[in-house]
């Protein structure tokens, strides 16, 4: 959801109709007559953006026409350089993947056409974009005595003062957001390693100012 949500924010418009496979962050489990029970988070995002929803049947691969195909041809274009795939971060990528599709589509195609002059004209027939979607899983956490709370088997920090309470969380795919008292008090970027601990050091200040030898621990 959290790339439906990115490419909407680049296109500044939605599509009417967008099709799916039958994907499980977005299908629930499908009936007896191809009625699909959707994932909640997947209805409310479809819902806030307005657009209308098609699932392919399932085993049937040609009804997804050329989009595998063209994921592997942009996968080709951008990625098959030494030194192309790989990456510190996920926002590294993206932002490089951006590029690459970019300078794409500002090529002459086979026919003639220039992919973004078309799109220009098929924006006329799109929905307008609304307000961002909140794509992300939400917890709360007790904050340990390391000044932690653990997140997908990772420790993220939050400011000392903080140590015993509990604090809520909001989880994006590259960013971990989190609040208290309605306040955010610490952002993170996301880790996709294990037992990784991800500290900023600012938010000991207050255990430093009592305990200056705590540092070299």
């Amino acid at each position: 959801l959290t790339g439906l949500r990115d490419i909407f924010e680049h296109l500044r418009h939605v599509p009417r109709v967008i099709w799916f496979d039958n994907l499980s962050a977005a299908v629930a489990g499908i009936g007896d007559k191809g009625n699909r029970k959707l994932v909640d988070q997947f209805y409310r995002f479809a819902l806030h953006y307005g657009f209308k929803v098609q699932f392919c049947n399932p085993g049937k691969g040609h009804e997804k026409g050329h989009v595998e195909r063209s994921v592997e041809y942009v996968r080709r274009k951008v990625f098959s350089e030494p030194g192309n795939d790989k990456f510190d971060t996920l926002t590294e990528a993206n932002q490089f993947l951006l590029a690459g599709c970019m300078k794409l589509n500002n090529k002459v195609a086979s026919n003639g056409l220039i992919p973004m002059e078309v799109f220009k004209e098929e924006q006329k027939h799109m929905l307008p974009n609304l307000p961002k979607f909140e794509s992300c899983i939400y917890s709360e956490y007790r904050v340990d005595k390391y000044s932690t709370i653990l997140v997908n088997q990772n420790h993220y920090s939050v400011p000392d003062k903080l140590v015993g309470k509990i604090v809520s969380v909001k989880m994006f795919t590259d960013m971990i957001i989190v609040y208290y008292d309605n306040n955010i008090v610490a952002k993170h970027e996301r880790s996709f390693k294990v037992h990784d601990w991800i500290i900023d050091i600012y938010h000991y200040l207050r255990t430093l100012h009592k305990k200056p030898g705590a540092l070299q621990g």
